[in-house]
């Protein structure tokens, strides 16, 4: 049995499933407004907040792998959720590596950076797009990798349901 301050947990996975939900709201107000500097900012605090769940799920550290676990299964998180991979803010957040990266592999150094686009129909030729955010479809591009947002928002949602339910077992517990 592992032992760590589960209620804890509980109220963090409630917290970080909030901020992401209102991040996505965020997000959908700031394309409604054409606003190009609250699009990244919202998405970039939506992918914050998910990979934050992951990892309280999956550890980065062996040692707690034992609490990811006993966490998954007591709020029924399958093994192949959407929100588990980090790579969508991990592009965000390690940003000087990937555009250090893109400049020690590019032939020509033409970056068009931060773009919105409603669809995919844009410039191709001797230009490098490394963050794209295409706003009908609501998926996030960093070079060729595609992160459709709307099955991590939906994916959130759903576990936000089974975190109020434990939150509710825990706050009923504690009064």
């Amino acid at each position: 049995m592992v032992n760590y301050p589960k209620q804890h947990f509980i109220f963090e996975l409630k917290h970080q499933c909030n901020f992401a939900i209102t991040a996505y709201s965020e997000l959908n107000i700031a394309i409604s407004n054409q606003n190009a500097d609250k699009i990244w900012s919202s998405l970039e605090l939506f992918l914050i907040a998910a990979a934050k769940i992951s990892i309280i799920f999956w550890p980065q550290e062996k040692k707690y792998n034992e609490r990811g676990e006993d966490l998954r299964n007591l709020l029924k998180v399958d093994e192949n959720v959407v929100y588990k991979k980090t790579d969508p803010r991990n592009h965000l957040q390690h940003f000087d590596q990937r555009l250090e990266d893109w400049y020690a592999k590019s032939t020509h150094h033409n970056l068009a950076d931060s773009n919105i686009f409603p669809e995919t129909n844009f410039m191709t030729g001797n230009v490098d797009y490394l963050r794209i955010f295409l706003t009908r479809r609501r998926v996030f591009k960093f070079e060729d990798k595609e992160y459709d947002i709307v099955p991590i928002y939906d994916s959130i949602v759903e576990l936000l349901t089974e975190v109020d339910k434990e939150y509710e077992n825990i706050t009923g517990q504690i009064h």
